[in-house]
């Protein structure tokens, strides 16, 4: 049975900044779109399979990657917490999970 999916405000931030930075950069919503369509297929899987994100680094965290993108999330009994979306070019080092 799929578990809900819970946004956390860290993780939409991430995703909204990620969103409207193609949106500005390409001057269209097209890719944006694409990829708000990823990160909601990759959400859809990890419901009906929490175990598919790879272990992070990270106590407790599970990682899914969408694209460059790394979706970080946690389980809960019944729901799957999405804790943050990071661009997984970056130096993981410098960013607060």
């Amino acid at each position: 049975m799929a578990r809900q999916i819970v946004w956390t405000e860290p993780a939409l931030k991430d995703r909204k900044a990620i969103l409207t930075y193609w949106s500005k950069r390409n001057g269209s919503k097209e890719y944006s779109s694409k990829l708000f369509l990823s990160f909601r297929e990759a959400t859809i899987m990890v419901s009906r399979n929490p175990n598919i994100g790879r272990p992070s680094d990270y106590e407790g965290l599970r990682v899914k990657l969408v694209g460059v993108y790394k979706l970080f999330y946690s389980l809960t009994p019944t729901a799957i917490l999405i804790v943050r979306v990071i661009d997984g070019r970056r130096d993981l080092t410098k960013q607060r999970i």
